[in-house]
């Protein structure tokens, strides 16, 4: 659910935060990323 906040307030937050493009990509992902590993790790 915390991902998809991310994309309206990414704007914003990048560029409070001074972020590059790599940054702003990684942002979205890692939370997706997460409960991909956390799933295989609970089973």
């Amino acid at each position: 659910m915390d991902w998809v906040i991310l994309g309206p307030l990414g704007v914003q937050t990048a560029d409070d935060l001074q972020l590059t493009h790599a940054q702003k990509g990684v942002m979205p992902a890692t939370p997706v990323l997460a409960g991909v590993l956390l799933r295989f790790a609970m089973g």
